[in-house]
């Protein structure tokens, strides 16, 4: 086990950079997980981490020593890639067991550790099978296994559930955060799914362009995201966004934004009146209430305890989750009303959050 230290890390391709001057700090022990759209390096910068991709610029440590210059065998690292990897003519033992034989570790000590990873992941009656009798999660399981027997001091995981179906990925998902707190390894998890992120991760690093937007807790990141990048990217559905102005003329404070006309308890901490920004709401903020704002309904999708809803209210389309069972149909009114201290507020010009 050991802690991760990424100080200023570029990498570039002749010159085309992708990695541009990427810092994370990851303690001992920690499950960070790097999230964010295709193309925006995490997986290039998980496997610089690994080795397999040379470091333009900056400086790697692993447990307190420079790496950039060491080769993958010397690292201690375990990697768990998307395609599992495994070698169909092994069995599941012999796979689980062949990086161990290649070191030169005795017959017998593989055993031990083969059989004590296969009982910690269920595949203790599967030892004698090979790759193509088994299923993606217990293929899945096999890759994992074949990570801890090593004993690393850093697991790395590359997208290792994009291959399953969407329940065998809640149930792996919940195993691999499992696994990872009774073994304390310390595990760098890249993912392009937020949902995969939020609920694993101790720690997110939202990624864009080759660059950090935000390094957080998930519910530092949903509750307080430093931009409207952030903002978008984590949560489901979506954050809502609405382009408008404050004001505080009239009745008091208001976000208004053509015919919507939204009162605010406050203005934004050091924002003044008379300012272009950007609402943030999020579809979960929402209520039905009789003195709320008319909308009309466009989209209706039931989830079975919550109604997600698209409606229509004064022009803005939006995103609105229900924590309630209704018959509701598409073209009926509803009237809502958001939970006003929950608003963000961005910047217009520079997308940041403010106040």
């Amino acid at each position: 086990m050991a802690s991760i230290g990424l100080d200023n890390i570029v990498k570039a391709y002749g010159s085309l950079e992708v990695i541009h001057g990427v810092s994370v700090d990851i303690d001992d022990g920690d499950f960070v997980v790097l999230v964010g759209p295709s193309g925006c390096g995490k997986s290039t910068l998980l496997r610089m981490i690994a080795g397999l991709e040379d470091i333009t610029a900056g400086t790697l440590s692993i447990g307190g020593t420079v790496v950039n210059n060491l080769p993958p065998k010397k690292r201690n690292i375990a990697m768990v890639f998307q395609n599992y990897a495994l070698y169909p003519h092994m069995t599941v033992g012999q796979n689980m067991g062949f990086s161990l034989k290649l070191g030169g570790v005795p017959k017998a000590e593989i055993g031990h550790k083969v059989e004590a990873a296969a009982k910690a992941l269920g595949l203790a009656e599967l030892l004698d099978r090979f790759p193509g009798q088994l299923s993606g999660g217990q293929r899945q399981r096999v890759a994992m296994g074949r990570a801890i027997v090593r004993d690393p001091q850093v697991f790395l995981f590359d997208e290792p559930l994009s291959n399953l179906d969407a329940k065998l990925r809640v149930v792996m998902r919940a195993e691999i955060k499992s696994l990872q707190a009774s073994l304390g390894t310390t595990t760098v998890y890249v993912t392009h799914d937020q949902v995969e992120a939020m609920t694993m991760a101790d720690k997110i690093v939202v990624m864009n362009a080759g660059r950090v937007e935000q390094i957080g807790s998930p519910l530092k990141l949903f509750n307080e995201p430093d931009n409207m990048f952030v903002a978008s990217f984590i949560g489901s559905p979506m954050m809502n966004f609405i382009a408008g102005r404050l004001t505080a003329a009239g009745a008091g404070p208001a976000f208004v934004a053509g015919d919507l006309s939204l009162p605010l308890p406050h203005l934004p901490p050091g924002v003044p009146a008379d300012t272009d920004v950007i609402l943030g709401m999020r579809p979960q903020y929402w209520r039905r209430d009789p003195a709320g704002f008319p909308a009309e309904v466009e989209v209706v999708e039931p989830t079975g305890s919550e109604t997600q809803l698209e409606v229509s209210m004064h022009g803005q389309r939006l995103t609105v989750v229900l924590h309630e069972q209704l018959d509701i149909r598409r073209g009926d009114r509803v009237t809502l009303a958001p939970d006003f201290e929950r608003m963000l507020f961005f910047d217009a010009a520079s997308e940041r959050r403010i106040g």
